[in-house]
Formats: C-alpha cells, structure tokens, sequence
C-alpha cells in the first residue's frame, strides 16, 4: 500500500507537476531556504556576529518560523567560507536537555577534545581553556550553536555564561548561538540570569512572513525543485497565506497536501478550491493562523521578492551628492527636533548601486528620527527609541503615500544584502543616504531595480506589544478611543474610557480602517496605528520634504 508519504508517490506526483524534487518538504534543506526580510536581518547578525570577538547571539522565534533551517544553512556556509574569514569550529548540540556535566562532556566530544568518561566540571572547564587557547593561536573561531535552546535549564544556563568569561586580552574565546522558541526570551529575563541576558550581543526573533514574502517564498521553493512554469493561481496563493498566516512550516504542508490533492484529481494547476481542501485536511476542523494585518492594496503590492536571489546591480543613476551643496532643514518628530537634509536637485548619473549593510542603515533611519540615538536593530529600537519598525513590500507610490524617510533593501549579486534609506521624493528622482553618503537616484532607475523590501519607523506607546483585539485590556486602549474622538471631534462628555478591547471601540475603528482604505478588521495593529497617528497630526519626519 502506497502512503501519502511515500517515496514512491512523492516522485509520481513531482513527475505529474514536472518537479525534479519535492519542493516543500518541512526538512530544514538550506537550499530552500526563502531569505525573507526577517531571515536576512537574523543571517547579517549570525555571520558578523560569530566573526566578531565573542559573546552571545540570541535567535528566536515561533515554532514553524526556520530557525532550525538557518542553523543548516549557518552549517553549509562553513564550507564556503571567504579565505579573509577566520575559520570556524562548531560544537552543534541538537537536544540540550542536559546536566552541566553533560553539557561540558558533549561540548569536548563535538569538538574533539580528549577527557574521561566521567569528570569535573573543573576537569572540563580546563580542557576547554587549552583548546580555545591552542585554536586561538592558530587563528580560529570556536562556535557553539544550541538548537531547542529553551530547554536548557537555568543552571545550564549559568554554566554558558562561565564559558564566555574564557578569554585573551584581546577577545573572548568562545561564541555562543542561541536558537529556541519564544519561551528563551522570558527565560532569559529571569533575574538570576541577568548576567548572562547582558553579555548577548545581537537578538533577533523570528515572526511569519507577510503575503508578499509567502508567495515569493512559494516560487522559490518551486524554482529550486525544478519547476518552469505556474501551478499556484493568485487565488491559491492568497488562500495559503490566510490558511497558514505566514508560517513556512505551515506553508510547506499546506502545499505540499495540495499537490497531492491536485494530482489525485488529475489536475496541473492548483486554484482556491484545492488549497481550501489541503488545508481542512491539515487543520481539520481548527481554525487557521491569523494572518498578518494587511491593507486592501495589498494585491497591488509589488512581487519582486521572486527574484531577490538574482537581483544584480544594474547600470542606473547615483551619483553622491557634494556636501557643501547640502541644505539643512528642522522638521519636528514625535520625540524632539530632528535636522534633517534637504539636498538641492542633483542630476543623476549612470553608475553602480550605492548601498551598505542593512544594519547601518538601519541606524541612519534611526537618527532621521532621533540624531543621537545608537541602534541597529528592531528590538533596541524598541527599547531605547520608543519606535517600532514596520516591514512591508511596497512601491514607490505607495512609499509615496507613506510620506515617511524609510529604508529600502535589495539583494547584491555578491550575495549580501545593501540597504539604504530614501531620504525624500521628487517628480522624478530620490535621495538617498547610507551613514554620510548621500546621493540622487532617478525613479526609474530604482523601480527597475526592483526593491521590495521596505521598513518604515513610526512611534509607538510603550505598552504596545503586537496587534490589538477583542478581549485585550490596557491603556493603550483608551489612548485609541482619544484619537478616534480627536478624529471625528467628539467629546467625552462624563465617565471614562473603558480599558478593554470591545465591540464599541472594534466598530468605530472598523470606520476609520475603511476610511483610510484599510481592511476592516477591528484589529489596532501597526499600519492602523500609523495611520492613526497621522490622522490626529502627531509630529513625525516627513518623505516629500521639497514639495512641503
């Protein structure tokens, strides 16, 4: 009897599609793996960060997220690695539901170090120093990389952090990569951890992917298995992000169940109907994940992340801009006065992409907003800014209608990804600065570049954690209802706003998302808010600064 999982049937139904391989196993192949905004941001900090000096890198995320397939795909980069590239010794350790004896032990058998079967924590502790020592002098990197890291326990924990005190006066001898589930996170802010929670270095978390990033996921997945052609319609693809709310895991059994489903029905294509099946089968009679808070444009969002892995530099106009031609100009942000640049018309010229690190330009965002502040992540921008990043695949005119400075990213044909920040918008051309270089690029030259990576700042309370909904209490609830009565001129007149999120508050921000061309779900997540936030004039730098 042939299974739904049988080799056999696999490379019958693959054969059907024209498929050289299955293309959506939930195996953590790293050659599938689909670099959304998320994954590269959490890739940049894994690689500089485990060629840096040491220390602890924090990488989390919800179940299903690729984790795990970063980790492959940290794994197969060690055999490519760049000649000016420190080489790299892992210990890789898949399930740390140890003791601290047997932590140690595991450490010295991954990494070849000869000791007893049984020995001290002393015993390890000293034949761990001599080898980092002896690796060092020969100019290498040692790597731990935990996998299911939450389950480690606090005295595990505790033992990590005595590890990174191994050191030269120069640098730590040992990096740390943490990989787990959100539950690291809280296990981290335990107080008897705060000194290991101080010494990580660079924290990323892993969330689902956006509509754009789903079906760009789907064609690349596709494209790696061999396929040439379609099989997934626009409806399809629109009902595997409802049905899996961005999660790759659930992405790949979804579509996996239904080209099964379309090949038992004789079909080459899959539509609605199909995916609608799949995934009554997966989910049974469970509701699907939520997806993500979209706008109704969303289906004119643009696509090119199929390509991100092919995107080269191209022959199109920047030239930087001479600084004693820069205008300086004071706009008001939500927090205090922000200089920002106002260059004078540049003419465009045919050369390379200028671009830099996305983390770096990241910052610059940052400063747009904030001259002094110092961060180069989300979560530090959280923390020490008060503003939330918003990701999102846009175009230049829905950039436009965003009227805010925001940080664009493309895929160079080095592999790598560069950044930069559009500072402002003319009729026909953009500026744009990474650090202290700023430079002119013309509208077309940058379309045809095909960026679709965008994040975009916007200020928000610091009780705001995620998405808003029915049932959910806290101040930031009243402070909604004040700006719905600041929008539509109501005075509460008596009384007080309630606390909780309930039909009265869910209707009338229903009104405001149809009005604003949202999609009317209730929900108070990001793009509601900023939009919000400009329908009651809070202070914030603007995109279209000459035209102002």
């Amino acid at each position: 009897m042939i299974t739904n999982n049988s080799p056999c049937l696999q490379s019958v139904v693959n054969a059907h599609f024209g498929l050289q391989e299955s293309p959506f196993s939930i195996a953590p192949d790293p050659r599938f793996l689909f670099m959304s905004h998320q994954h590269q941001e959490a890739w940049a900090h894994i690689r500089v960060g485990l060629q840096g000096e040491g220390g602890i890198i924090l990488l989390t995320g919800e179940v299903g997220t690729g984790k795990t397939t970063i980790c492959r795909h940290f794994l197969a980069s060690l055999r490519q690695q760049d000649e000016t590239e420190r080489p790299i010794d892992l210990a890789y350790i898949l399930h740390p539901a140890l003791s601290v004896n047997e932590l140690l032990h595991t450490l010295c058998e991954e990494l070849t170090i000869a000791t007893a079967a049984a020995c001290s924590v002393k015993t390890y502790m000293d034949a761990l120093n001599h080898h980092l020592l002896e690796s060092h002098a020969k100019g290498r990197n040692t790597v731990v990389m935990i996998d299911e890291a939450q389950n480690l326990s606090a005295e595990v924990l505790e033992q990590l952090r005595l590890l990174t005190n191994l050191e030269t006066s120069e640098r730590k001898l040992l990096q740390i990569l943490l990989v787990g589930q959100p539950e690291l996170r809280e296990l981290l802010q335990r107080h008897e951890l705060r000194q290991l929670n101080q010494r990580i270095t660079a924290r990323c978390h892993l969330e689902a992917m956006t509509q754009v990033e789903t079906r760009a996921c789907i064609d690349h997945r596709l494209r790696i298995a061999g396929c040439d052609k379609p099989l997934f319609t626009a409806a399809a693809l629109r009902g595997v992000y409802r049905r899996s709310g961005g999660i790759p895991r659930l992405i790949n059994l979804i579509c996996a169940r239904a080209l099964l489903g379309a090949y038992a029905h004789a079909k080459t294509g899959i539509g609605s109907a199909v995916i609608q099946q799949a995934a009554k089968e997966i989910f049974g009679s469970s509701s699907p994940p939520p997806a993500n808070e979209q706008p109704v444009y969303g289906w004119l969002l643009l696509p090119a992340l199929l390509l991100l892995g092919w995107l080269a530099y191209s022959e199109y106009g920047i030239r930087p801009m001479p600084k004693e031609q820069q205008v300086t100009t004071v706009v008001k942000s939500p927090v205090q006065q922000v200089s920002m640049v106002v260059p004078p018309t540049v003419k465009t010229e045919t050369a390379m992409f200028y671009g830099g690190s996305p983390a770096r330009a990241l910052q610059t965002l940052v400063q747009v907003w904030q001259p002094h502040a110092q961060a180069d992540d989300c979560t530090e921008i959280a923390r020490s800014s008060g503003l939330q990043c918003f990701h999102q695949a846009l175009t230049l005119a829905q950039l436009r209608q965003f009227d805010r400075p925001a940080m664009i990213t493309m895929m160079g044909d080095d592999g790598y990804a560069h950044a930069a920040v559009v500072r402002y918008l003319s009729g026909d051309s953009a500026q744009l600065q990474w650090q202290d270089h700023q430079w002119s690029m013309g509208l077309k030259a940058l379309e045809q570049r095909r960026f679709a990576d965008v994040t975009l700042l916007w200020q928000a309370t610091t009780d705001y954690h995620g998405p808003i909904r029915r049932n959910d209490t806290g101040n930031i609830i009243k402070r909604i209802h004040q700006q719905l009565d600041t929008r539509e001129g109501v005075t509460l007149v008596g009384g007080t706003h309630p606390l909780r999120w309930d039909t009265a508050i869910q209707t009338r921000l229903k009104t405001f998302q149809r009005q604003q061309g949202l999609k009317p779900d209730g929900v108070a997540g990001a793009l509601t808010l900023m939009h919000l936030n400009d329908a009651v004039t809070i202070p914030r730098p603007h995109l279209q600064l000459l035209s102002k």
